[in-house]
């Protein structure tokens, strides 16, 4: 059996020669596992340099490069996950990629479905989505929510699309998440959230939210 930094370099190789890989949903659970525990850990190390003071302990360039390679990966898999608020003080290299580039930050609603606050950033090769609500339906217990970025032709048959990650709102309706993608957004200009059962089905539902076209900021 192959070791998660040989599965995810066989995916990389396969996806830099333009090629579509369709891996198990083990194998998409152990990416997903492996892309939150690195940016966990770099989001740690980051937040640890950041209040110290402490520019050496910083995660050095070749490792955070690792990790945007995983995380690239995941995303490009449609494979999402969230990170926690502090992935806002991770250290990625110098200030200024730290704090990012807003490209968007905009109110997306949807008549009966709520509304989305969306901000994203440029950090490294992809983008933190800071997204937040406070009054999305509550879904049943093992459904999530889903964001997605939506390019020109995507259709159910043909997807155009990737995954920005996955989240469920608290027991008071409330959302506060950080999500990262390797995406342009002005490639992929529309946000869609979709509800999801759950299944492990890394293709989008068909239950719909909020669909919206970003703002980007030139």
């Amino acid at each position: 059996m192959a070791t998660d930094d040989e599965l995810i370099d066989r995916l990389r190789r396969a996806l830099d020669g333009g090629l579509r890989p369709e891996p198990r949903a083990a194998d998409v659970a152990r990416v997903r596992a492996v892309a939150a525990t690195r940016m966990a850990e770099m989001t740690s190390s980051g937040a640890d340099a950041v209040h110290e003071a402490e520019p050496a302990r910083a995660v050095t360039p070749l490792r955070s490069r690792r990790i945007l390679q995983i995380v690239a990966v995941a995303a490009s898999l449609g494979v999402g996950f969230a990170v926690g608020a502090q992935v806002q003080s991770a250290v990625i290299g110098d200030a200024a990629s730290r704090a990012g580039v807003v490209e968007f930050a905009q109110s997306i609603t949807a008549a009966g479905s709520g509304r989305v606050n969306v901000e994203g950033r440029l950090v490294g090769i992809g983008r933190i989505v800071d997204l937040s609500s406070s009054d999305l339906p509550i879904l049943p217990k093992g459904e999530f929510y889903e964001v997605w970025f939506v390019g020109p032709g995507d259709t159910p048959e043909s997807q155009n699309r990737i995954s920005a990650g996955t989240f469920h709102p608290d027991t008071e309706g409330k959302t506060d998440v950080a999500l990262t993608a390797a995406v342009d957004p002005r490639l992929y200009p529309i946000l869609v959230i979709t509800a999801e059962p759950g299944d492990g089905n890394p293709r989008p539902s068909d239950t719909e939210i909020l669909r919206g076209e970003l703002d980007v900021i030139d």
